[in-house]
This record gives structure tokens, sequence and C-alpha cells, in this order.
């Protein structure tokens, strides 16, 4: 799935009134949780399988050459089964995740394309107490960052940087990635 951290991908925005959107799913399924006990990697047997299945809606629209609006809507389809003695029942949550609205304004454009950006995470998310599902986090976040661009002809490159602040008790953290790829052309035969 499109995770938030992932939201304003690098430092470029869309010029006056062009557009992106894609829809995308996956799929993870575990029966381990990491502990957070202070070692790094301590995982912990689950008694149940869970299945986390994210359809996912992420759009950009230039609403001028330096201000471009961000979406990310989630719909979640959780499902829970029993492979121990687990006091929880089985069962299944579907319903929409926490979503993103979101901007990113152009600072530099060139060879080098920096932006700052913000986006608000709505609590959207909603909960089964019964069986511990949840389709996201039961907190708002508020999230400044910065993005950064670069490439040439045949490569590109981009990142970025938030300082996530969330509501109810859950941690503020900061997060970024990089990525990059190279531009090839397709061969024509």
């Amino acid at each position: 799935s499109l995770s938030n951290t992932s939201f304003a991908r690098g430092g470029w925005t869309r010029d006056k009134g062009k557009g992106f959107a894609q829809i995308g799913f996956n799929n993870i399924t575990y029966t381990t949780t990491y502990l957070d006990d202070g070692s790094l990697g301590t995982t912990d047997n689950l008694t149940r399988e869970i299945t986390d299945q994210t359809l996912q809606l992420y759009a950009e629209y230039g609403l001028t050459n330096n201000i471009t609006l961000l979406l990310n809507a989630p719909y979640k389809l959780t499902e829970a089964k029993k492979i121990g003695a687990s006091p929880r029942p089985e069962g299944s949550l579907n319903g929409v995740g926490n979503i993103s609205v979101g901007g990113k304004y152009g600072i530099l454009k060139g060879k080098i394309n920096l932006a700052a950006t913000l986006r608000y995470d709505a609590q959207t998310a909603k909960a089964d107490e019964l069986t511990g599902l949840r389709t996201g986090y039961d907190a708002s976040v508020i999230a400044p960052g910065v993005a950064i661009g670069l490439g040439g002809n045949k490569w590109h490159v981009g990142g970025d940087a938030n300082f996530n602040i969330r509501t109810n008790g859950y941690s503020t953290d900061i997060s970024a990635i990089i990525e990059g790829h190279p531009r090839t052309k397709p061969k024509l035969d």
C-alpha cells in the first residue's frame, strides 16, 4: 500500500490544471509482531493470522504552478483467523482508513526542486474492540515537511522528510524516505 511517508514524494509540483491519480492494492498477512521491549528485532508469535488488504486512491492536482494539492484515501479489508488459543474471536472489519489531504508548495524549480509540504491525516478509521481489528490509527496527524527532487535525462532521485505530530497519545516521529529511478526509453522494433 502507499504509506503516508510516500504521500508527497519528491520536490516536484504539478503544473496548474494538471493532475495525476492512481489506484493501488496490497495484501499483508502475518502471524508475528514486533515487541517494544527495547531490543532490536524481537518478535512474538500471535495466536491469530491477521490479513490486511488495502485498496487505495492517490491523487495530485496542480492548483497553481507552485501549489499541488494531494489526496490519499485508503479502504481497508481486515480479517483475523485463529491459529491457536486466542482470547479474541475470529472476525473481519472493512472500512475507510485514515484519509490524508495536503499540499506541496514549490520553493525552488529547475534541476533541483525543493518544496515545503503539509499533510493532515483525518481520524476516519474505525475499530472493532471485540476482534481487535482496526482500519487505521485512532488519531489525527499534522505533518509539516520538506521534499527534494533532482534528475537528469537518464535518472531522477527524490525524497522527503516529515515531522508527524499525532493526537490521542500516539507517538510523534520523524520519517524520511528517498527513492531513485533510471529513466529509460522503450525499444521500438
